[in-house]
């Protein structure tokens, strides 16, 4: 087996190429050539002779989506082999006599055609993995009626991700989050020639206002935030940051000087989606798209996408909107004269936008292709106001970084939140400049621990808290209570009743104390 990806454990681009050749030369100038051409579109390429060893590396894949490249004398033999496994996306037959290979290929749904040359592959490979990522889109569907939902019961991708986007747009740290972005991609794509290239040039021409450009490019920027966006992956996305901030602020911008406005009130986007998420739409209610989400003003390219297959169902979705943009809470506008595909008339909605499913209908002569008519929910939407009220009522301090992980905490991300709150505390001003914000940071990482039963970490915590809060507050003041129940509690988890009563009895003197107080103010 030849290797031509740096070795790491997760792939951010959800899709390799497996190209398997008994006779394959791994110092040939042209198989290199072809590797690196292949790599323009996917950074994993994985090239195999041994027939065993390729099967083996196969069928240990779980969750990355695989284009397989195979030499027409080796594919009539393993096709059959893998063909039905899930995860192989699109098989491709490189051979010398493509006549031969067309016979037994044409009975193979996955096989995108026969080929002699690696630029025909390299252009199928790229209109597939387009195809691939719209349909690989973040979708969460919620029935209505959902005041039924508490914050421990609600889809937390539901709504999170709006609540998300404006906790990171709270964040000013441009120069040093680009930085961060900038580091972090390099790092990860250290033997891609043609990637770093492409890093430096973002390092080096970068402006807000390009930010549209460079999402719809194929390159770095679009194929690690879409991974980001589809996987919520919050450690991700927050070294993403300012880029997902200036994707959104340049739309925001766009959508108020109405300059970009669509004309029309209906917009299209085809795709497909696995069957068990086409079922969950019948459901109807609300719909929500995790990442920034492409449609088009031209219904019949639309329709070129609405693509159907064993484990996908056929949709296109027609979008109905108003002009009055501005009320909406998710930002839209027509980028066709900043994308790097002018022609395509496309509209691009912010991330985390939500939709009401109006109606599904079967698309005449499509087999297994439907129509689902969507509406952009506005800022007035009570059903909506109400999930993100769930979400939402724990979290006290909606500012940058402690948004965040208070955010991470109440949706039972306990991990990321310890991350955003001990980022936090590098801070080494927040001690002497704010220190009972630092005491409720304290508490809050210690009711984490608690939550993830590491008892000895929460007590640790909760009194670095309840230091800070006797040294600072009255000593009947309510949050000293507070921490003390919150002490007491965790010793009644270890069963330490002994140590508990102290704290409960010093929480209930409290109590008394203020009672009495406010009796005689009375």
């Amino acid at each position: 087996m030849i290797n031509s990806t740096s070795n790491r454990e997760i792939n951010l681009e959800n899709c390799i190429v497996i190209w398997l050749d008994a006779t394959i030369n791994q110092t040939d100038n042209a198989t290199q050539s072809s590797v690196n051409d292949l790599r323009h579109i996917v950074d994993g390429v994985f090239t195999f002779y041994d027939l065993d060893q390729c099967i083996d590396y196969i069928t240990d894949i779980n969750d990355e989506k695989v284009f397989f490249i195979i030499s027409g004398s080796i594919g009539i033999d393993i096709v059959p082999l893998i063909h039905e496994l899930q995860h192989i996306e699109s098989i491709y037959v490189f051979c010398c006599n493509t006549h031969i290979h067309e016979q037994w290929s044409k009975h193979y749904l996955k096989i995108r055609g026969v080929y002699n040359h690696i630029h025909s592959i390299c252009y199928q490979l790229k209109r597939d993995i387009i195809q691939l990522s719209r349909n690989s889109i973040s979708i969460q569907v919620i029935p209505s009626n959902s005041g039924q939902y508490d914050n421990n019961k609600l889809p937390v991708s539901f709504i999170y991700l709006q609540i998300l986007r404006n906790a990171l747009f709270q964040l000013d740290d441009f120069d040093i989050a680009k930085k961060e972005m900038i580091e972090f991609c390099r790092q990860y794509y250290v033997t891609n020639i043609s990637e770093l290239r492409l890093i430096d040039k973002f390092e080096a021409n970068y402006e807000p206002t390009q930010a549209i450009w460079w999402y719809t490019g194929n390159s770095f920027v679009y194929k690690m935030l879409n991974q980001a966006l589809r996987s919520q992956d919050i450690d991700l996305l927050y070294k993403f940051r300012f880029f997902i901030k200036d994707l959104h602020v340049q739309l925001v911008t766009l959508c108020i000087s109405m300059l970009n406005t669509p004309n029309t009130n209906i917009l299209y986007r085809g795709q497909g989606m696995r069957r068990n998420e086409f079922l969950q739409l019948q459901q109807n209610g609300f719909l929500s798209f995790s990442n920034f989400l492409s449609t088009t003003m031209d219904k019949a390219l639309a329709e070129i996408y609405v693509q159907t297959s064993q484990d996908t169902v056929g949709v296109l979705f027609e979008i109905e909107g108003s002009e009055d943009v501005v009320k909406y809470n998710t930002p839209f506008t027509c980028i066709e004269n900043l994308s790097h595909f002018p022609i395509e008339k496309e509209v691009l909605f912010s991330m985390g936008s939500i939709f009401r499913i109006k109606s599904i209908v079967k698309i005449e002569n499509k087999e297994d292709c439907y129509r689902v008519k969507l509406m952009l929910t506005d800022t007035e939407d009570e059903e909506l106001i109400t999930l993100g009220k769930c979400l939402e009522k724990d979290i006290v301090d909606k500012n940058g970084l402690f948004y965040l992980a208070a955010l991470m905490r109440v949706i039972g991300k306990y991990d990321k939140a310890i991350y955003f709150y001990q980022l936090l505390l590098k801070n080494s001003s927040l001690e002497s400049n704010n220190p009972l914000h630092l005491s409720i940071i304290y508490n809050d990482i210690g009711w984490t621990y608690k939550e993830q039963e590491d008892y000895t970490k929460a007590l640790e915590f909760y009194r670095k808290a309840l230091d800070i809060d006797e040294k600072y507050l009255p000593e009947n003041h309510e949050e000293i209570a507070t921490v003390c129940s919150n002490i007491g509690t965790v010793y009644c988890q270890q069963h330490m009743l002994d140590e508990a009563l102290i704290y409960f009895e010093r929480v209930t003197k409290i109590h008394q104390s203020r009672y009495q107080n406010h009796h005689i103010l009375d």
